[in-house]
């Protein structure tokens, strides 16, 4: 008998039972009885943010749609060797990462943390990263199992999935993550799949994931997911978070000894986090350690480079790399050129080391070199930004920031518990804000005091704003200014469980103090509350930006979302960049047509510039490292080499899932079938504005000499080779493509499938040839009928080129 099996054996029921349910928001429980320890999560999947009560900072990675746009396994691999090691220093022993739902709809509010629109690439962009991961020792949790693939509604809708299109494209990188990568760990989703709560699916989670794929490690609820005690337990759930025990705890327990659950199903939960903490040597140290933050140089190596070659250049009519030399004064332009968006928003976000924002990385690259000038041009708020540091400080210490004092009871008349100074505008109880007084509390009853010396800068009207879970107001000089307390209307921030904000104005001076209070009343699983101020601007903006680019040789346009556009807990409203941005852009490059558009969004937005614009770089949210990225790519010190994970369409009108998104009474129905992104622009004939797969380089590429070869492996059905040239003047990286069909196939079935790609480093002239085996499942769809994979005796097409759209190089096999 080993260790677990023997520790099994000597647990009591209810303390089996413990075991399941975590004892805070982020360890599961220990039994200190037998030296069990608990095992602590982190939240991923782009740094390891610790527990958020300890405040320390951590490594910021690029976002998973800037991962998957550098086509490139090995650097993901070193990606992920690197968050294993940064998981250890906040002493955790599960990365919950990475986010491997598919790219099915645009505006999807995560669509930033997911890889792509394409099963294959995403698994494989998911094996890396897994494996990387867990060779330092940490577990990784593969998320969300499975079809979360909206923020509307997201803890009741249904995703109601055919099993062709489950199997083919949804469960596809879950798969492969289990299977190829060796995840430990699988978090289920909010969502029901055909109705039945993904954390109680006997068949997703026993069926397919346990005892089909062999999966030996825990499913953990996605926070606030387990929902029924017995289908929980029954359906394959191994660990309820957050904790103290909601659903399961004395629960569970009776539903055992009422002979509705068998006993020895809580032993194979049990069993399966034991294995978590064997595999990461917490077992036999079980000791805990104070979370660390070790910013280390090796990790902003990594880091740059990853930024580096994630961001697609998609347009370039001869205005990049730009040239040292050639250029006296760069104007740089934009709502995120000096606060760039580097991180999405939700259970994604992490405190960083530092941030180098685009402004801060083109000014110090270019220092002594080429003046460096900015203008914003236009603002982008969802919400009022936080209040200035340096406009507010402490009444009593005169620190900048908040006086911060938290009240026993709702009404302020109770002793108070802790004060302290915070700075910022966004306190949350799941970032830590409050949460060590919460949890010692079997109730929870506060109320919190923010309370400053206001100095404005500038005479004229200032706009306040508060969203909050739970009751909230704002007060100037003893005045409320604010009430978003008497009644609130909902909204989406906090994950939707905030309040629409509530704004108003008052006429602030210049230099003149004002006393400025919020009062909170503590209320919800997560409290929260949101302080914003938007003070008059001193000029004209957009007037500001089209004389700064007039006066300039070059121009930076930095344009894009934030983490209130692009984050958990709601879905984009439209596909159009917010704010005044696409008129900013329109006015900018006709003062100055030798400017650059740089698209800081983590997902596809519409271009009604595209024809004036000669230059485009997306570059999605390329973590700590953003600034200095940005400079290698514009200035040639990098040659840009990645390319598009997901389609850019014209309209949203033209998407797969356009006509039935996110459906109606909680039932979103995936009628578009297994044609998801490019597979269902090929279908219907309709051209986007830029194509999976594309990317442009500053060199160019060509494709010759594919022919069918002999297999070498085992198990492979169909060989191939082909030739790669650099044709350009310097060295650079493409990223060669193989997608396969079945022209005469006897059942529906995409154009084209991409089934194998690697990422080439080519000198200037030099040519490499490469080799591609396909196996039978690589070739196989999803026979509904049979319930397996199955292979056609036909004709196998293969294509070979640079992007789904642009394949020159063909040729065909036959099977069976």
């Amino acid at each position: 008998m080993d260790k677990i099996d023997s520790l099994i054996k000597e647990l009591t029921l209810e303390e089996k039972v413990s075991i399941l349910s975590g004892s805070d928001s982020w360890h599961t429980s220990a039994v200190e009885r037998i030296s069990i320890p608990r095992i602590k999560m982190t939240d991923g999947p782009n740094g390891a943010r610790g527990d958020g009560v300890s405040k320390v900072s951590s490594a910021c990675y690029p976002n998973g749609s800037a991962l998957a746009s550098t086509w490139n396994t090995e650097l993901i691999e070193e990606l992920g060797k690197s968050l294993g090691k940064e998981a250890k220093t906040k002493d955790a022993d599960v990365l919950l990462g990475p986010t491997i739902n598919i790219h099915r709809h645009p505006l999807g509010g995560r669509h930033f943390e997911c890889y792509s629109e394409d099963p294959y690439l995403t698994g494989l962009i998911a094996v890396a990263y897994v494996k990387g991961v867990q060779s330092e020792g940490v577990a990784a949790c593969i998320k969300h199992f499975v079809g979360n693939d909206t923020e509307y509604q997201r803890h009741t809708v249904s995703s109601n999935i055919k099993p062709r299109p489950l199997r083919e494209i949804y469960l596809l990188p879950f798969e492969m993550g289990v299977k190829q990568g060796g995840a430990l760990g699988v978090m289920s989703a909010y969502n029901q799949l055909n109705n039945i709560y993904c954390s109680s699916s006997e068949e997703l989670l026993i069926n397919i994931l346990k005892e089909e794929w062999n999966f030996p490690g825990y499913v953990v609820s996605d926070w606030g997911a387990a929902l029924q005690t017995i289908e929980n337990a029954n359906g394959g759930l191994d660990c309820e978070m957050p904790g103290p025990a909601k659903t399961w705890g004395e629960n569970l327990v009776k539903a055992v000894k009422d002979k509705k659950v068998k006993e020895e199903i809580v032993d194979d939960k049990v069993k399966r986090i034991l294995r978590i903490a064997e595999f990461t040597g917490r077992l036999d140290k079980p000791d805990e350690k104070p979370e660390e933050s070790i910013n280390l140089q090796e990790d902003r190596i990594l880091i740059r480079e990853v930024a580096s070659q994630s961001m697609v250049l998609l347009k370039n009519e001869n205005i990049l790399p730009f040239q040292e030399s050639k250029i006296k004064k760069i104007a740089v332009i934009g709502p995120n050129a000096k606060i760039g968006q580097f991180i999405g928003g939700g259970s994604a976000t992490v405190k960083p080391h530092y941030v180098v924002h685009p402004l801060e990385g083109l000014t110090e690259n270019l220092k002594d070199k080429v003046m460096v000038e900015y203008a914003k041009g236009c603002h982008t708020y969802k919400y009022l930004p936080q209040i200035e540091s340096d406009q507010i400080s402490c009444p009593k210490s005169k620190r900048q920031g908040f006086l911060v004092d938290f009240y026993k009871g709702e009404d302020f008349s109770g002793e108070v518990l802790k004060s302290s100074v915070m700075r910022g505008g966004r306190f949350w109880a799941l970032t830590g804000f409050g949460i060590d007084l919460a949890m010692k509390m079997e109730s929870p009853s506060l109320s919190v005091r923010f309370t400053s010396i206001l100095k404005p800068k500038i005479t004229g009207s200032h706009e306040f704003e508060l969203v909050s879970i739970g009751p909230a107001r704002l007060k100037i000089d003893g005045k409320m200014i604010v009430d978003n307390w008497s009644s609130q209307d909902p909204g989406d921030a906090f994950f939707s469980y905030g309040s629409a904000p509530r704004r108003s104005s008052i006429d602030l001076k210049a230099d003149k103090e004002y006393l400025l209070e919020v009062e909170y009343k503590w209320q919800g699983r997560f409290p929260a509350v949101q302080i914003g101020m938007l003070p008059p601007d001193e000029e004209d903006l957009t007037e500001q930006a089209i004389s700064l680019a007039k006066d300039s040789d070059a121009v930076v346009i930095l344009v894009g979302t934030n983490s209130d556009w692009e984050t958990e807990g709601n879905d984009r409203s439209e596909l159009g960049l917010p704010g005044e941005q696409d008129a900013l852009i329109h006015q900018v490059v006709k003062a100055n047509p030798n400017s650059v558009v740089v698209i800081n969004t983590g997902s596809p937005v519409s271009m009604p510039w595209l024809k004036e614009a000669k230059s485009i770089l997306q570059c999605w949210f390329p973590g700590q490292e953003f600034g200095n990225a940005l400079y290698d790519i514009l200035f040639g010190k990098t040659n840009p080499s990645g390319k598009l994970p997901t389609t850019f369409p014209k309209r949203l009108e033209d998407t797969p899932a356009f006509t039935h998104y996110p459906g109606e009474d909680l039932q979103m129905d995936y009628l578009e079938d297994i044609f998801v992104g490019y597979r269902w622009y090929e279908k219907e004939e309709i051209k986007p504005l830029f194509s999976f797969g594309y990317g442009l380089s500053y060199t160019t590429f060509e494709y010759s000499s594919l022919r069918i070869i002999p297999p070498k492996q085992e198990d492979s059905a169909i060989a191939f080779s082909f030739s790669v040239t650099n044709t350009g003047k310097i060295s650079g990286k493409e990223i060669v493509q193989c997608y396969v069909s079945v022209p005469n196939s006897k059942v529906i079935r995409a154009s084209k499938e991409l089934k194998r790609f690697s990422k080439v480093d080519l000198k200037a002239g030099e040519s490499k040839e490469i080799i591609f085996e396909l196996n039978e499942r690589d070739l196989s769809y999803w026979n509904e009928k049979e319930g397996n994979w199955f292979i056609e005796p036909a004709e196998y097409k293969i294509s070979v080129g640079g992007s789904s759209d642009k394949t020159p190089i063909e040729a065909s096999a036959w099977l069976g």
